[in-house]
């Protein structure tokens, strides 16, 4: 399961950088004048929504599996009692 939750992990992060390059790059075009149609704005709306949709089930995915076979149980602090 470690491999996988790495897979998905680099998925994630590629899948993150491309959404915000994508964002900046909206963000850039549409600076200024409007010169666009109403239909462009809902494709572009569009992309945005299922970039992150994308996202949030790879992370949702990689939060679900566990990361390794047990081994990264926190160590009980002894209190001294």
């Amino acid at each position: 399961m470690k491999g996988l939750k790495t897979t998905i992990g680099t998925l994630l992060g590629i899948a993150s950088t491309w959404l915000i390059l994508n964002g900046l790059l909206i963000v850039v075009q549409t600076m200024g004048r409007v010169s666009g149609s109403e239909f462009g704005m809902l494709i572009t709306l569009a992309s945005v929504v299922s970039s992150i949709a994308l996202w949030i089930g790879l992370f949702g995915l990689w939060v679900m599996i566990p990361s390794s076979t047990g081994s990264d149980e926190r160590p009980v602090a002894d209190n001294g009692s």
